[in-house]
């Protein structure tokens, strides 16, 4: 029977490598196969600020890498507890390391890429220094903190997207907003405060959650730096897979 259906499968094209000139075009054909989806070219035109290096952000900042993100800074000093290494990054030999640190020597073995790391919140006492085309992810987990970066995101014409990713247990609600555009301010702020159901200590956060917030914040990005449409909010249940996407009217 293995045999029987084993020979009914049709066989497999073999993948070509690319063309040297693509390969030239590329970077070495590192990311040839994602050309039709997000150019790297395009991608560096921008730099990433990821607040927060939890559940969210460390898997947010290796996606955003293995993208083609070349300019990525970090900034969170917490440390890695016992809890966190199956929902983020880490693994358990990392215990009481800094989250930063670990998350830069991480990204730099999978992708080579440099991520800058600041070993400290950035709230009201940081001055961060912000390139013109900054894209600024909250993968933070207190609505104070992001009502803070809120206003800095507006108070700053460098930042010109901001992605906002929740999360609990099975459920993530993203926002996606532009904070020089009045209408998407107005549906952001309607939306700030909202902060879920209340849940269990054992029931707060599972990695395939994490993962799949971190693949819509690069999905955003993706589509945001091609000059492609992107909805201002999505929410998802990881377990039954019901999405509902919004946009500011």
């Amino acid at each position: 029977m293995i045999a029987e259906t084993a020979a009914a499968v049709a066989p497999v094209a073999p993948v070509e490598a690319p063309a040297p000139e693509a390969k030239k075009a590329d970077s070495g054909g590192k990311y040839w196969r994602q050309m039709d989806f997000c150019n790297p070219d395009k991608l560096n035109e921008y730099s990433f600020l990821v607040v927060g290096a939890g559940s969210v952000g460390s898997w947010a900042t290796l996606a955003l890498t293995k993208m083609g993100a070349q300019h990525v800074s970090v900034w969170d000093k917490d440390i890695i507890s016992e809890h966190n290494a199956s929902v983020q990054i880490y693994s358990a030999r990392e215990v009481g390391e800094r989250k930063v640190k670990a998350l830069v020597d991480w990204v730099g073995k999978l992708t080579d890429v440099g991520v800058v790391g600041r070993l400290q919140h950035l709230d009201k006492d940081s001055t961060p220094v912000l390139d013109p085309n900054t894209i600024l992810v909250m993968a933070v987990d207190s609505m104070e903190a992001r009502r803070y970066l809120w206003e800095l995101a507006k108070a700053c014409p460098e930042i010109k997207l901001v992605i906002d990713p929740r999360m609990g247990g099975e459920a993530m609600r993203m926002y996606a907003v532009n904070p020089r555009d009045p209408q998407h301010e107005a549906f952001y702020e309607e939306n700030l405060d909202y902060v879920g159901e209340t849940l269990p200590c054992t029931g707060q956060a599972i990695i395939y959650t994490s993962m799949f917030a971190a693949s819509f914040v690069s999905s955003i990005v993706s589509s945001f730096v091609n000059g492609a449409p992107f909805r201002n909010e999505i929410m998802f249940h990881t377990r039954s897979f019901k999405i509902i996407q919004g946009e500011a009217a």
